[in-house]
């Protein structure tokens, strides 16, 4: 996958783990980095069996070539350890440095927990830089220059490297026409090549799973958010929640004091220690607006925020507030989206 007269940007694509509208807002993102650096980008689709509609959205979204990589014994849920033996056999020739101007390589990953296990192993292993998560990368003389939030979203910080080849985790972002995917696009022979894998992977223990007894929506890829904090004052008041969050097709989440307090599952925490997430809205209710749970939801995301306290943070990155009491306040809006149904 070596583009000639300009370096690539490498961004690898777990089909399995991400949903299509998400997979296409991450190689979007990649896409923007990728002109500040004056290079191209190349989209590794791995997975059992991942479609060309994956291919089609990474081409939409600004790749200019794809390679499917499929292999019948991956896990999924995705494990790490198999993920690691499939790329270190196919990053080292992805990666190879562009004849022209020597730039540093750069493979792209998802910002969750698995791509950010993987980044940073993948450089360990290849001797090259770990660069964590990062909001932005630019290209600079000889090498890279990436810019990184620390302590909670208060500081962002700016870091140059000429090690390569360097592995970075970044965030998905909506991407242009996200809504209007067109499937009967025909991909040329030269944009996807494919690749089927059948080598032997590691071997994993016996992994037992018990499907949780409550069906909720996933925080990834939602488009409306319903989420709550401390002040919603127990498990009750989370009930109440997930109604609203029924009534507008939403996800439920939680900040992170609700799900150490056992209102909310851990896997719908949103923040700084929880997942990051990008709905077009997101309603908080009862939640203090901490720089740390902030630091979990996109910039382009509307923040629709319900609180009795008017001097509450999260009022300062709402677009809309409503000073109540959400004891009062759920009731009667979730009896009016009833009525509307």
């Amino acid at each position: 996958m070596e583009s000639k007269g300009m370096p690539a940007i490498h961004v690898v694509v777990l089909a399995d783990e991400l949903d299509r509208l998400e997979a296409r807002g991450f190689v979007a993102a990649a896409t923007a980095m990728a002109v500040s650096i004056g290079a191209t980008v190349d989209a590794l689709i791995i997975g059992v069996a991942p479609g060309e509609m994956y291919a089609k959205d990474a081409v939409q979204a600004g790749a200019g070539r794809v390679a499917l990589i499929s292999h019948p014994a991956l896990m999924v849920p995705a494990h790490t350890d198999q993920l690691l033996a499939l790329l270190e056999d196919v990053l080292p020739q992805a990666m190879t440095p562009a004849q022209s101007g020597g730039h540093v390589s750069l493979c792209l990953f998802h910002a969750d927990a698995v791509g950010e296990e993987l980044a940073a192993r993948l450089a360990a292993r290849m001797d090259g830089t770990a660069l964590g998560r990062c909001s932005n990368i630019e290209g600079r003389a000889g090498g890279l220059r990436v810019h990184k939030s620390v302590f909670g979203g208060r500081m962002d910080v700016a870091l140059a490297t000429d090690a390569g080849p360097c592995f970075a985790v970044i965030r998905s972002i909506k991407a242009a026409g996200a809504d209007a995917t067109d499937d009967s696009a025909r991909l040329s022979d030269e944009a996807v090549t494919h690749f089927n894998l059948d080598d032997t992977l590691p071997a994993i223990g016996h992994i037992s799973r018990n499907p949780s007894q409550q069906q909720r929506k996933r925080l990834e890829g939602a488009r409306i958010i319903v989420s709550g904090g401390r002040g919603m004052e127990g498990p009750d008041g989370f009930l109440q929640l997930q109604q609203l969050a029924d009534a507008l097709g939403a996800a439920l989440g939680g900040s992170l004091p609700a799900v150490d307090a056992g209102w909310a599952p851990v896997s719908h925490q949103v923040g700084q220690s929880g997942k990051y997430v990008t709905p077009e809205l997101y309603v908080a209710v009862a939640l203090s607006g901490t720089p740390q749970h902030m630091a979990g939801i996109g910039p382009d995301t509307d923040i629709v925020a319900i609180n009795s306290d008017e001097g509450a943070e999260i009022f300062k990155g709402a677009k809309t507030g409503v000073v109540a009491d959400w004891k009062e306040l759920l009731p009667a809006l979730i009896r009016r989206l009833d009525q509307a149904a």
